[in-house]
């Protein structure tokens, strides 16, 4: 069992959706919504919450060895990439830029995050190193490429692309080269 499958067997994250009239955010039926992260035990015992801001959080994310949570939010205005530990301490923002940068995923040693970059209508699949640095472009397709997540043996990045004129799953080396369609959806 891995370390993952083991830390969640005995924990539970949860991503919270709840009513608050303060946020300019507004949901079709006229309410605001806030998305907040915890964590608890499974028997439902020890509910924390680890993010506690009035923007949305969302997607978190064990890391490998089931240290940290990767997330999104939207705290700065627009969506960037965070990592937390799980006990609530060491808030790192990892992206800061004028794009939306979210959809992160951990590479399963734990060194690396792929992560989607969307400026307006380009959306490409970029990779870093868990500490934010080395930023790295994969993708650069006037079609949407997103939703990018790892093989199990972390040399392949899988990602969804409307290259083809239609969404379609494909797979890269992790160097962004090689990519192939394998699956319309």
């Amino acid at each position: 069992m891995t370390m993952k499958r083991a830390l969640l067997s005995v924990t539970a994250l949860l991503l919270v959706q709840s009513e608050v009239q303060s946020l300019p955010r507004q949901e079709p039926a006229g309410r605001a919504v806030q998305s907040e992260i915890y964590i608890m035990n499974i028997d439902g015992t020890g509910l924390r919450n680890l993010t506690n801001h009035p923007a949305q959080d969302r997607e978190p994310e064990f890391s490998p060895d089931g240290q940290r949570l990767l997330f999104d939010s939207e705290r700065n205005g627009n969506a960037d990439i965070f990592i937390l530990n799980v006990d609530g301490t060491g808030l790192v923002q990892l992206t800061d830029s004028s794009a939306k940068e979210d959809h992160g995923a951990w590479s399963p040693d734990g060194r690396f995050i792929a992560y989607q970059y969307d400026v307006g209508d380009n959306t490409d699949v970029y990779v870093m190193s868990a500490d934010g640095s080395n930023k790295t472009r994969l993708t650069n397709h006037t079609a949407r490429d997103g939703w990018p997540d790892w093989s199990p043996d972390g040399t392949q990045i899988v990602f969804s692309s409307e290259r083809d004129g239609h969404r379609e799953i494909y797979v890269m080396h992790r160097d962004g080269s090689g990519w192939m369609g394998m699956v319309p959806l």
